[in-house]
Formats: structure tokens, C-alpha cells, sequence
């Protein structure tokens, strides 16, 4: 019997409304057709939707911490007896999300989430398939939503170098230059100078300390994310000076005559390191014992306009500021998340969960940002969908208890945090500002594949490390290094994994006594995929072949594997090498669908 696929899509747009239309003819050998009915793809579920299946009306009730949108679509599903899912091809299934209602329309709950994470660059949309009495739901993110976190990425790196561009010719120019600078900038001439720590004096000596110590060629790469050290030798009379006179301020205050303390030694370098301010890049630009990190160039005088950028795309059409009694105070319900035990009293969990967390996660950012977010939706009495952040970083927002606030005081803490929050059918929604410079969201799919090759006291194998290196970047590797321990190594020696993705059969290994020529296609792969900094050992070493070992064993209580490549020169003695070791690992076991 021979089946074909036939799959012919149109799509129509008016206005806001998306109509796709997806035909599948399924062929048998006797001839005979099934078709399946049109495929129907809006941005939200309409009034005529709700009206053709009233169960899009029927109630639920829902109270997860940080969860995956297919995880939330499951339990809904589950609910209300509608087939609602998200697509896992374009990673809609996979964003983090916190859900918390009770007894509230499933169609208002849908409209939030896509609400969520929507915005004007880029739509999700729910796409109906089925007949009348039996339809089925799926979320996806449309082309160019899947897009937007590259597009902002790159929209914030082009300001960041063309703002570089224009402070560093203005850094030696007329206090009218510099202010026009400025204003190109940050649109507010004085806007550096309203935090403390951001002096005149001291942003015009980074600048010039940017431009004096790097060459063009140098900055560029900063400003590319690599951090680079240069001579405090290299920059003007003017600067040094500068610099020098912090230093002393800073060591009479650090060790003053009769405190016992060390003095402070003045360093002879000056560091240029790109980091994130809050949900935006910047460059510090500092001297160790001598000066803070800021001013820099990007984050802090420029922060609010990112802000400010990221609301306005992601307010909607239908999106309210307001969808509540903002003068209603919150108060504490008898069942209210509660605070988290002192460490001495922390209950031992076996699964980890954010509304309730186990003593390893108790102190962490994003749990108490999903504790503070239950206790708004339960103090105010609304209904609360939040894209929730993927990485623990600084920067995740940190809230105040709401219990004795109404909301519009309460969310006046926003001012300097990475949070937004609107309305959608009286749901109350909220997302960070920061979710573009972070990477994905771990594919499902790869966590239950872990989660399954997971053996307390043995390792994985290595057929699944390949996997995962190959699939993940290093942040993302670090993500679930709590939950597997190995991925620290992993993410470090990446390198090594990707080049047995390249080339399955180095995965065997060499023999001890055996080696490979280093042939061009195999250094090119190792300088694309090994760090910067292992390249230049290799490379200094003058290595032309390569020797790898692997020694495993995955019994209970020996398990262990160690990796070595092992760089010779031409005549076979050994120049440089590389490690990679692991042991049994004690996997912590959790739910399929945790996050």
C-alpha cells in the first residue's frame, strides 16, 4: 500500500485577521480519498470562534510555576476536553510560562497567552483544524515571530555600535559635539549624569580610554562580545592621570592609615568587557582596584529607551494598561503562596516545584519571581499568565510583597526592572524585557530524552552528549547544569562533542599509539567549534596530528569516562592537549514536562 502527502497552503491576510489554508489528501491503494478539512489560522480565538464551539467557555482552573506552553495546553486540554496544542517545530510547545486561574473561561486564558507572546513584529497564531462539534486547536509562531528574538538582538547590536561610533569621535570634540552626541544617544543629554555613579568627567575619559588604548579593529571586536586587556601605557597623559587619582581615592578609603588592611595595588591594565545591563549590551570599561564598572558605553543611559521599545511592540490592539480596580488593596488569602522556611526548616522535596521550592532553588531569582507573581493573582483576585525567564541572572526582576498595596502602587517598582505588565480580558499578563539576550527555551523534546537516558550513578551515553552539544549552546548547557551536573564539563569542552558531530568516526577514537594527520578540514572544524582560547593553545603549539583516547564505564559506582586529544608534532611527541572527565553523575529525577 502506498501513501502520499499532498500539502498545498495558501495564506490570505486582511487586516489583522491570517487565514491559511492546508489541504492533505491521504491516498490508499484502493484509490480511496480522506480529506481534512481546511486549516483556519487567526491571531486569537475570535467571537465567531467562541460562538461556533461554546466549549472554548467552559472553565478552568489552573496554578502552575514556570511550566512549558505545550506543558500549560496539555493540563487545559485535559480540562476542558478541547484539543488544544502548540507546535513543537517552530518551539512554540517550548516557552516558559507561568499560568495561574481559577474558574476563568478557557478561550480569555488562550487569548492571554497569545496576548503574551505576541508583539507587533512578530504574532503567534492559533490555527483550527476539524469539523463543527470537534475542533482542534494549535498555537505556532508565525515566521516572523520566530524571527523577532534575532531582529531585536541585532537591532540592539546595531545601536551599540553605532553609538560606540558617534561617542568615540565626540570624546575629543567641543562640549556642543558631545552633547549632540549624547542626544543621538540616549535622547537626553543629561540622562548620564542622573545616576550617581555616572560623572561627565569620568564617561569622557572612558571614551577616550576606548579610543586611545584599542585599535579599530579592536573595538570592534568588544563590541562583538570579546573582552580584551590593554595597557594603561597606551592611553593619554590626560587619562592616565585620571585613572591614577581614582585609584589613590579608592586605596585611602579601602586601607586607611591604621585599619590593618593590605593596600590595594594599582593595576597596569585596563579592561574593556562587554556585558548585559539589565536587558541591554553594554561595554564596562574599568581598571581592577581603581575604578566601579560603569560608565561604559550602552546600559545604564540607554536601558529606558529599550524599556520603553519593548512595551510599545508588545502592546496589541485589544490590550488594555488597566484591567482592574486599581484603588482594590491586595490582601492575603488564608491559602496565599507562602514565603519560603528558613534554610534549617526546608522541607526535603523530591520533585522541585516554583510555587513551592526545594531547598536548592528556594533562594533563586526566578522562583521568587514566580511566588510574587502567584501572590499578585491572588492578593488582587485576577487571573495571571507570565513569560517567565529562562536564565538566573542579576538582572531577573525582584518584587516586593503585595500584600497592603493596590496594584497601580504596586507596580511602580517597575521603574528600573526588566518587567512589563498590560490587560487582556481582564487577565493580567506580564513579561520581562529581557528574554531577546537570552537563548532559547531547552526543547522538550531533548529534556525527555535526558530525563530517559538518566541513570542516577551512571553517565550518559555518549551517543546523548553529541546530542545535546550539538543542539544546545553553551548558555542553555549551563541552564540545566543543576538538574545534570555533567553539562558544566560539557559546556566547557563543547568543542570536543561537535567534533565528533562532525566526524562520527573520531567518536571511536584513534588507539593510544595511533594518530591522524591534522588535515584542513578537520583544524578548520576545531577553530570553529573549540574556544578561543584553546585555538591559541593549539595553534601556538604547532601541532600537525592528533591522537584521541576514550576510556569509559558505566558500572554502578565506577562509572566514568575520560576523553584526551592529544596534539603531536610532526615526528609524534606530544606538543599540547585537551581533557574531558566525567563521573557518576547523581541526576536529580523530575517530571517530563518540569522546567
Amino acid at each position: 500500500m502506498q501513501i502520499q502527502d499532498l500539502d498545498i497552503r495558501g495564506v490570505l491576510r486582511i487586516g489583522s485577521l491570517a487565514l491559511s489554508i492546508s489541504m492533505v489528501i491521504l491516498g490508499t491503494c484502493a484509490g480511496a480519498q480522506t480529506k481534512v478539512g481546511p486549516v483556519a489560522a487567526q491571531h486569537e480565538i475570535t467571537a465567531e470562534m467562541r460562538k461556533d464551539d461554546p466549549r472554548l467557555d467552559r472553565p478552568i482552573t489552573v496554578r502552575l510555576g514556570k511550566t512549558s506552553v505545550g506543558a500549560f495546553l496539555s493540563e487545559v486540554s485535559r480540562q476542558s476536553g478541547v484539543a488544544i496544542t502548540a507546535s513543537e517545530r517552530d518551539g512554540a510547545a517550548d516557552e516558559s510560562v507561568m499560568v495561574v486561574c481559577q474558574e476563568v473561561p478557557l478561550a480569555r486564558m488562550l487569548n492571554a497567552l497569545w496576548s503574551c507572546m505576541s508583539y507587533r513584529l512578530g504574532f503567534w497564531e492559533c490555527e483550527r483544524t476539524g469539523e463543527k462539534g470537534d475542533y482542534r486547536y494549535r498555537f505556532v509562531q508565525s515566521g516572523s515571530a520566530q524571527r523577532l528574538r534575532q531582529r531585536l538582538r541585532d537591532e540592539q547590536q546595531r545601536k551599540l555600535e553605532r553609538d560606540a561610533a558617534l561617542l568615540v569621535e565626540a570624546a575629543e570634540g567641543t562640549e556642543a559635539q558631545k552633547k549632540a552626541a549624547l542626544m543621538a544617544v540616549c535622547g537626553d543629554p543629561d540622562n548620564y549624569a542622573k545616576n550617581q555613579a555616572l560623572t561627565p568627567e569620568r564617561f569622557w575619559i572612558d571614551m577616550k580610554s576606548f579610543k586611545e588604548a584599542l585599535s579599530p579593529e579592536q573595538r570592534l571586536a568588544v563590541l562583538r562580545g570579546r573582552t580584551i586587556a590593554a595597557p594603561i601605557s597606551r592611553l593619554s597623559s590626560e587619562s592616565q592621570a585620571y585613572y591614577h587619582k581614582t585609584y589613590l581615592d579608592l586605596a585611602a578609603q579601602y586601607a586607611p592609615p591604621g585599619s590593618g588592611r593590605p593596600p590595594l595595588v594599582e593595576q597596569k591594565l585596563i579592561y574593556f568587557e562587554p556585558e548585559l545591563y539589565h536587558s541591554t549590551k553594554a561595554i564596562t570599561i574599568y581598571m581592577p582596584n581603581c575604578t566601579t564598572h560603569m560608565p561604559g558605553i550602552g546600559g545604564a543611559y540607554t536601558v529606558r529607551a529599550w524599556w520603553a521599545r519593548m512595551k510599545a511592540l508588545w502592546k496589541l490592539d485589544g490590550d488594555a494598561q488597566d484591567g482592574h480596580d486599581d484603588s482594590v488593596v491586595m490582601t492575603r488569602p488564608d491559602n496565599a503562596t507562602p514565603e519560603p522556611p528558613p534554610p534549617t526548616e526546608r522541607p526535603n522535596r523530591d520533585i522541585p516545584s516554583l510555587m513551592e521550592p526545594d531547598p536548592d532553588t528556594v533562594e533563586t531569582g526566578i522562583a521568587a519571581l514566580a511566588r510574587r507573581l502567584e501572590q499578585v493573582s491572588q492578593g488582587a483576585r485576577v487571573p495571571l499568565v507570565a513569560r517567565i525567564p529562562e536564565d538566573e541572572t542579576q538582572s531577573v526582576p525582584r518584587l516586593s510583597e503585595p500584600w497592603g498595596s493596590a496594584l497601580k502602587e504596586y507596580w511602580k517598582q517597575l521603574w528600573n526592572q526588566d518587567l512589563m505588565v498590560k490587560w487582556r480580558e481582564g487577565v493580567l499578563i506580564v513579561s520581562t524585557t529581557s528574554w531577546p539576550n537570552e537563548d532559547p527555551p531547552i526543547p522538550n523534546r531533548l529534556l525527555v530524552k535526558l530525563r530517559k537516558d538518566a541513570i542516577p550513578g551512571r553517565i550518559l551515553p555518549m551517543d546523548t552528549l553529541i546530542t545535546v552539544a550539538e543542539a544546545l549552546t553553551k548558555p542553555q548547557l549551563e541552564r540545566i547544569e543543576r538538574e545534570f551536573p555533567v553539562m558544566k564539563e560539557v559546556a566547557i569542552w563543547r568543542g570536543i562533542f561537535l567534533l565528533f558531530n562532525r566526524f562520527p568516526e573520531l567518536a571511536k577514537g584513534t588507539g593510544r599509539k595511533d594518530s591522524i594527520p591534522l588535515t584542513d578540514s578537520l583544524s578548520a572544524a576545531i577553530a570553529t567549534y573549540f574556544t578561543e582560547e584553546q585555538v591559541a593553545v593549539l595553534q601556538k603549539s604547532g601541532a600537525s596530528r592528533l591522537t584521541i583516547t576514550i576510556d569509559e564505564s558505566n558500572e554502578p559506582g565506577v562509572a566514568m569516562r575520560q576523553i584526551n586529544l592529544l596534539f603531536r608534532a610532526a615526528d609524534g611527541h606530544l606538543v599540547c592537549g585537551f581533557g574531558y572527565r566525567e563521573g557518576p553523575q547523581p541526576f536529580k529525577k523530575r517530571p517530563a514536562d518540569s522546567r
